[in-house]
């Protein structure tokens, strides 16, 4: 089918030119084919460091990560943990103050500070320097003796606590413990000459003892390297693969353009690490940054992008490890270059800040690169009297807004999993908002709702809570979009910006995806629309769908979720679908896509659009996702929202040799220019829609267009940015009366310019 026969009437208004489109209309939505190809530049098994330094604190402790232990470096001395599997928590081994002495005369060593060069570690206790090379297998210890004052059998010893159960094999100190062993190898004494001995390494009533034989410190050459190694004796459960958990996140940075995802990996039971990956446009592999690596118990990281400053905000909840039951909300801010130090947003018995348990964290960043901006951060607070959403501003500066939080909800119910937007959407600051919803139940309900809240880029609430769905069915976890362009160029307030709300509805049985888009400042919007019934045959067939995620291109919603067949036997698959509003204002499908289909399990997307970062409507998001097995991965890729291809066709109409031409874009929100070739005469255009008419006064002459005339040799056109634009086509054609045209003696017509537009 062309497309100059697939259309209908539509009044669209540009530059002040009024004229009629026509577009396909339909109320019902059409079940469209798979396309696979439109995730890009998929990327899966990304490296975990193999080794990765990082001081959170500037006066804190120096942490080390390699591939089967963490080691902790401060003043007290060091530490050392065996990675284990997610039911044990590791218990670490404490090394303490070093002696030493020479033929047993004790010589002055005393505790130090730790200096940190790299992935080396330097005390100076005095008469011993001890250097710690942090390396992937473990911890290489070396004891630096430069003077003697004296000859004769030298020993160091170590003070050693630990839980875990230290034994003597003869060649080294082993310390055991479920799931877990450090293993102090046997050390080995060498001189300034390369000169070699074994220095026997023994466990003496909680201690470790090096003593190097008097015979060799007689002839050695200063100075004197004693050298053990402390590393972790890996169990097969732990060392097989990487733990991941459900807590990732994507950002999208338009500074660098480079995508950036927080990630969550179990250390042990009680001590989980959040690590950021750096991506180029096409997903591969640039670097990878450290967020946390301590022993503390980092969990749902989120992370936003601020556009003052070029920085991304990563957020998560940390508790004090095992069964902790109060967590705090802690953050670290980091650019293309640095990474910032890590600091509490909300933390018990700091002046202001409010008690409770804090828990599933969001973030919401600016695109707006004229500060001051905020990031903006919420979260649920659970203490003895329920369960509310609290929210705080965090500045470019990593400053908090305010020491007390901001409770949004303050209602008996019991009100849960917050979300916000990922950004507030592009200037100007008046038009700006970010929407928080949240599931809330009232105590003794068998169901929740769904509730939101609209702030402006300053904290400041916007319209209170209200209902988004109040339906009765049981509504849990809602995620919601950046908001989207809307209509730049009307006044503020009559923009139209709208969100998309998306959620899970359990009401028994398979559960499934439900979304709403509204104008959160209107009130207005599509009603409560069950995204089963928009979507493929497999999911109206009653496919498990859950994990909604959903963002915002500029003009067009996508969301992500994993979903299994009914028949299917624990196999989940990823999937995107994106949805517009109707001119009916009801939800439609534009497209929807497999993103990972596979007999493996494809769980827990997240979605991140470039829009919402930018502030320049973009069709490509950035999905992540995890992989599980008995290889866990990460896997990730290029999402299309809109594969549509637009442009420019000539359609062969007119008679005589007038030219026509067209450059520009045909994608809403843009603008294109057609060109006539007219040199003399009268010059000008007819605009609007595709049309075929044959005049009967010249019957060789063909009208291509049913429109308006404007005059000029030039037409310059902007494109609404409204959705119900989608694959219209527009036409064009030339025409000028001049005292040698082949009609009538002196009308020429030009061939036609079909414009099919497009996002």
């Amino acid at each position: 089918m062309s497309v100059r026969s697939r259309l209908r009437s539509l009044p669209l208004l540009t530059a002040a030119i009024p004229f009629c489109l026509v577009v396909a209309t339909s109320a019902t939505a059409q079940t469209l084919p798979v396309d696979p190809g439109r995730v890009r530049e998929a990327v899966r098994d990304l490296p975990l460091p193999p080794l990765s330094m990082d001081q959170p604190e500037p006066d804190g402790p120096v942490w080390a990560r390699g591939r089967d232990y963490k080691a902790r470096f401060d003043a007290t001395g060091w530490q050392f943990s065996c990675r284990t599997n997610a039911e044990v928590p590791a218990v670490p081994v404490h090394f303490a103050a070093v002696g030493c002495s020479i033929a047993g005369v004790p010589l002055p060593c005393e505790p130090a500070v730790p200096v940190q060069d790299g992935n080396w570690i330097t005390y100076e206790h005095g008469a011993v320097r001890q250097l710690l090379e942090a390396r992937e297998a473990g911890i290489e210890q070396i004891f630096v003796i430069d003077r003697l004052p004296g000859r004769g059998a030298l020993q160091l010893s170590l003070a050693v606590k630990s839980e875990l159960q230290a034994e003597d094999l003869g060649e080294g100190v082993r310390f055991t413990g479920p799931q877990q062993a450090v293993h102090y190898g046997e050390a080995v004494a060498i001189d300034a000459d390369g000169r070699r001995c074994a220095a026997p390494t023994a466990w003496r009533s909680g201690r470790i003892e090096i003593d190097v034989p008097a015979a060799f410190v007689a002839t050695a050459r200063l100075p004197l390297l004693i050298d053990p190694l402390v590393a972790a004796v890996p169990f097969a459960s732990t060392s097989a693969a990487n733990v991941y958990t459900d807590g990732h996140d994507i950002v999208w940075d338009a500074s660098s353009q480079r995508y950036v995802v927080v990630y969550e990996i179990v250390f042990s039971d009680g001590d989980h690490d959040v690590f950021a990956y750096r991506l180029d446009a096409d997903f591969n592999f640039l670097s990878g940054i450290v967020i946390d690596t301590s022993t503390a118990m980092w969990e749902r990281p989120r992370v936003a992008y601020l556009a003052y400053g070029a920085q991304c905000l990563c957020v998560a909840q940390v508790g004090s490890g095992p069964g902790s039951t109060t967590r705090t909300i802690r953050a670290r801010a980091f650019n293309n270059g640095a990474v910032g130090s890590a600091f509490d947003i909300e933390v018990p018995g700091v002046p202001g800040h409010l008690p409770g348990d804090k828990r599933s964290p969001d973030v919401c960043g600016d695109s707006n690169p004229v500060g001051p901006t905020f990031y903006t951060v919420v979260w649920e607070n659970q203490t003895a009297a329920g369960i509310d959403i609290h929210m705080k501003q965090v500045a470019q500066t990593n400053a908090l807004v305010n020491a007390a939080p901001t409770q949004l909800t303050a209602s008996i119910a019991i009100e849960r999993t917050p979300s916000i937007s990922k950004s507030y959407g592009p200037a100007p600051v008046a038009a700006q908002f970010a929407v928080v919803a949240w599931e809330s139940r009232l105590p003794g309900s068998t169901h929740s709702d769904i509730r939101q809240i609209v702030l402006s880029p300053t904290g400041a609430i916007l319209v209170g809570e209200t209902v988004v769905d109040g339906s009765g069915n049981n509504d849990v976890r809602p995620a919601v979009s950046s908001p989207s362009l809307g209509l730049p160029a009307a006044p503020v307030g009559q923009q139209q910006r709208r969100v998309m709300i998306a959620w899970e509805r359990r009401n028994g049985g398979a559960p499934d995806i439900v979304a709403r888009v509204v104008d959160p400042l209107t009130g207005t919007g599509s009603i409560a629309t069950n995204l089963t019934a928009l979507d493929t045959p497999l999911a109206a067939q009653g496919a498990i769908q859950e994990h909604a995620e959903v963002d915002c291109d500029g003009y067009l919603f996508t969301v992500v979720f994993h979903e299994v067949a009914p028949a299917a036997t624990g196999s989940l698959d990823v999937r995107a679908s994106t949805f517009q509003l109707d001119p009916n204002g009801a939800l439609a499908l534009e497209s929807t896509a497999v993103v990972q289909n596979s007999a493996r399990v494809e769980r827990a997307p997240y979605i991140a659009s470039r829009y919402s970062s930018s502030g320049v409507p973009d069709t490509r998001h950035g999905l992540f996702w995890i992989v599980t097995g008995a290889s866990p991965q990460l896997w990730g890729g290029n999402y299309v929202s809109s594969d549509a291809a637009g442009g420019f066709t000539i359609y062969p109409s007119g008679c005589g040799a007038l030219s026509i031409s067209a450059f520009g874009s045909t994608r809403i929100g843009e603008s294109f220019t057609v060109a006539s070739g007219a040199a003399s005469g009268l010059p000008g255009f007819v605009f609007g829609n595709p049309f075929s008419l044959y005049l009967p006064q010249c019957p060789n002459c063909e009208i291509g267009v049913d429109g308006v005339l404007v005059g000029g040799s030039t037409l310059a056109l902007q494109i609404p940015p409204l959705l119900s634009l989608l694959g219209v086509v527009v036409s064009t054609q030339a025409f000028t009366f001049d005292a040698s045209g082949p009609c009538l003696g002196n009308l020429t017509l030009s061939a036609t310019i079909d414009a099919e537009l497009y996002w």
